[in-house]
């Protein structure tokens, strides 16, 4: 009886644990992703799907505006027919030997980089750079994090 109540005591702190890890890309001006596939964990081909889903959009929603309740819900209603979750799968690429990253998603939503339709935008990494909310880079060190745990060079630099 004592090892079933440790178990469930432990469940919702696993499940809590792997739903922090599998978080796609998240920038801190634009509502983050959930990772749908991942493989090749500290390979030169490591790889992370992800796309935006509903809770991503109210996150966003709360973190943006402070909303809550029905304010909350029809933000990212609106969110996800007209916002970022247009771009659909975003794909991350790391090669964990060379420290690079490489993302992508397509289509490229009209009000950010737009450059005609199919047009498909890529961002890319080498490592160390500085972690910050420009450029996305604090996002691109999360997803090469988790994609090369045992990455031993410097991932981030001071400036």
């Amino acid at each position: 009886m004592k090892i079933a109540v440790l178990v469930a005591a432990a469940v919702p702190i696993l499940f809590a644990s792997i739903a922090d890890a599998l978080q796609g890309i998240s920038t801190c001006h634009a509502a983050g992703t959930t990772v749908t596939s991942i493989s090749g964990f500290d390979t030169s081909t490591a790889k992370m799907v992800s796309v935006m889903t509903l809770p991503d959009a109210m996150e966003a929603c709360h973190r943006g505006n402070d909303l809550n309740g029905a304010a909350l819900a029809a933000c990212a209603d609106k969110f996800m027919k007209e916002g970022d979750s247009q771009i659909g799968e975003v794909i991350v690429w790391a090669n964990c030997t060379k420290g690079t990253l490489t993302e992508q998603f397509s289509p490229v939503p009209q009000s950010t980089y737009y450059k005609g339709p199919g047009s498909i935008h890529v961002d890319r990494w080498k490592f160390p750079v500085f972690p910050s909310c420009g450029g996305d880079n604090a996002a691109a060190v999360a997803a090469f994090r988790t994609l090369c745990p045992s990455y031993e060079g410097k991932i981030e630099s001071e400036e």
